[in-house]
């Protein structure tokens, strides 16, 4: 794949971080607003699930979009190193 100086690996980081964070506020705010849109008339047993299910913290969404974005960028550096392999062999 090549060797990824250290600026890179920061830049990357940095970007993935503030990426993630954005993410998991605009999907925190999403779960707020349907907890919020819930009326008086809605069955407590239904409130409660639906607190269950969207009671998720601001860290949880960050992680699991750290996760994916981590896994994401993994997956385009092993493509791009693959096309460069095969750009190389068919010269």
């Amino acid at each position: 794949m090549g060797s990824v100086s250290q600026r890179s690996l920061f830049a990357r980081g940095v970007a993935l971080a503030v990426v993630s964070l954005g993410i998991a506020l605009w999907f925190k705010h999403g779960d707020s607003a349907a907890l919020a849109s819930l009326g008086p008339a809605a069955s407590p047993d239904f409130v409660q699930r639906e607190q269950k299910i969207h009671g998720h913290s601001l860290l949880t969404h960050f992680v699991m979009f750290m996760a994916l974005g981590a896994l994401y960028i993994a997956l385009i550096d092993l493509l791009a190193g693959l096309v460069g392999r095969l750009r190389k062999g068919g010269q």
